[in-house]
């Protein structure tokens, strides 16, 4: 009885979904549409900083929302991989590119520092992206105004090792365990607990594995693999075992 119970709140949740997803995204892809007409308009000047927020916003809730998506996909063992050979120093720097407006909105600098002699590797390109884009957000979330996040490359035996630091104020040692847990967050105040566990439930199937380190008053380094050598992935992935937890 527990089970049909749980797979009934399990099946109201993806209606629920796909419910805001359809009904936020609509609206959402116009608003990201009329943001750049807007910054061509004839007092686009007098106006730059808002354009500018319209845009940094809308940007942020698509990747809010494709998070969201995707935490039902992991869930229902339904996320899709698709291979290919890719060269992440293109990559981060797309990452770098793509962040930037938040980087700047947060006056923080991003640096990229990748290790001489560290290959292509056959990956989801499009979801290690949205990886690198849920760390970096995350460590200018609790970056220090002009402070430093580093992404970071470096090849570990048989896999490369990708890691965003920043210089915040540290995760509490009893935090740690939790922070990659569904819809948990150390401060109420930001963000909301979606993209740490989605990262979680792309690299996994990846072959990978995502972990974190921290020092109170000095930083966080968030960190994954990437398998150099991964055996040949099938189209779609169980969730990782015990599924994604919750708060």
């Amino acid at each position: 009885r527990l089970y049909t119970e749980a797979r009934k709140a399990i099946s109201a949740r993806d209606e629920m979904v796909a419910f805001v997803s359809h009904d936020l995204g609509n609206p959402l892809a116009g608003i990201s549409m009329a943001a750049p007409v807007l910054g061509r308009g004839p007092h686009a000047s007098e106006h730059a900083a808002t354009i500018e927020s319209i845009a940094d916003a809308s940007a942020e809730m698509e990747r809010l929302l494709q998070d969201l998506i995707d935490v039902t996909a992991i869930e229902a063992g339904r996320l899709t991989i698709a291979q290919e050979q890719v060269d992440l120093a293109d990559l981060m720097a797309q990452a770098q590119k793509i962040i930037a407006p938040q980087a700047k909105s947060h006056e923080a600098r991003l640096e990229i520092r990748v290790a001489p002699g560290v290959p292509a590797v056959s990956i989801d390109r499009h979801r290690i992206l949205q990886v690198l884009l849920n760390l970096i957000g995350n460590a200018l979330k609790f970056a220090p105004r002009g402070g430093l996040v580093i992404l970071g490359a470096e090849r570990q035996d048989d896999a490369i090792r990708l890691w965003v630091e920043d210089s915040g104020p540290g995760i509490r040692p009893d935090h740690v365990p939790r922070v990659f847990e569904l819809f948990w967050r150390a401060d109420r105040r930001r963000g909301a607990g979606i993209g740490l566990a989605v990262a979680k439930g792309i690299v996994e199937p990846h072959g990978g594995q995502i972990g974190v380190t921290s020092q109170i008053g000095t930083g966080s380094t968030f960190f994954f693999t990437l398998p150099l050598h991964p055996a040949t992935a099938p189209r779609s992935h169980a969730a990782p075992e015990g599924g994604l937890k919750t708060a």
